[in-house]
């Protein structure tokens, strides 16, 4: 499912609508549970390769529908991450700080039931990250995010992190 580094999906090939990035919210919003194990450290929270941590997410609406704002607490670190539909690329934007000094963005488009994404972004420590995957919000109440990432241009292994929807 998801893209091998080698052939990354482009940012500028996946594309999603105003209704489809409305669909995208309306699906996330509430709270959910996952299970995630780290495929590489993250220096800014103190967590290493294939720790295994719980995070907790919530997603709500705000600014009248044209924005989500997804709140994310994974072992000892925060994360703020907003959602938008960009008018001008016809894709869903991320931006995401958080609490360890990291920061990326991600674009994410839709394929019939998926939702192919890209990323980039910083760690603290100055490491560039680069990657691509999918997302499916499955019928059942779950949602995957299957994806490929490098650091500084090393690729990691393959992961998949699911959630679980626990609340409206």
């Amino acid at each position: 499912l998801a893209l091998p580094i080698s052939s990354m999906a482009q940012e500028k090939d996946i594309k999603a609508s105003f209704e489809d990035f409305q669909e995208w919210g309306n699906r996330l919003e509430g709270r959910w549970v996952g299970e995630i194990k780290l495929v590489a450290d993250w220096p800014g929270l103190g967590r290493k390769a294939g720790d295994e941590i719980i995070e907790h997410v919530t997603y709500r609406w705000f600014a009248d529908k044209h924005a989500i704002e997804e709140t994310r607490y994974g072992g000892d670190g925060e994360s703020k991450v907003i959602h938008y539909w960009d008018a001008g690329t016809k894709q869903i934007k991320l931006l995401c700080v958080t609490s360890g000094g990291d920061h990326w963005t991600a674009c994410i488009g839709r394929d019939g039931d998926k939702w192919p994404w890209t990323v980039k972004g910083t760690h603290k420590d100055g490491t560039k990250m680069t990657g691509s995957g999918v997302d499916v919000l499955k019928k059942d109440g779950k949602f995957t995010v299957d994806g490929d990432c490098a650091l500084d241009g090393k690729k990691l292994p393959h992961f998949r992190d699911v959630y679980k929807k626990v609340s409206k």
